[in-house]
């Protein structure tokens, strides 16, 4: 699943609420973490994730098809 929020769109708090809404769809499942990939350069994306509890486990080099790298990101749900 790709998510993304339009430029003319940004910082109205919306990517916030899609991750919120597939956290509580992800956690009624029943998933164990959420996993998700993110550019290095997307500062704004990496802070809501930190923010929302989601943490790095590995790094992606030359992950993206213009060869930026980017961030493989996880957060537990809890459920078992």
């Amino acid at each position: 699943m790709w998510l993304a929020i339009a430029p003319q769109a940004q910082g109205r708090k919306l990517g916030q609420q899609l991750l919120q809404h597939l956290e509580q769809r992800a956690f009624q499942r029943p998933c164990q973490f959420i996993r998700l990939e993110v550019r290095q350069d997307n500062e704004a994306a990496l802070t809501l994730y930190q923010r929302m509890g989601y943490q790095e486990v590995k790094f992606l080099e030359s992950y993206y098809e213009d060869s930026e790298d980017g961030w493989r990101m996880q957060k537990m749900l809890g459920n078992s």
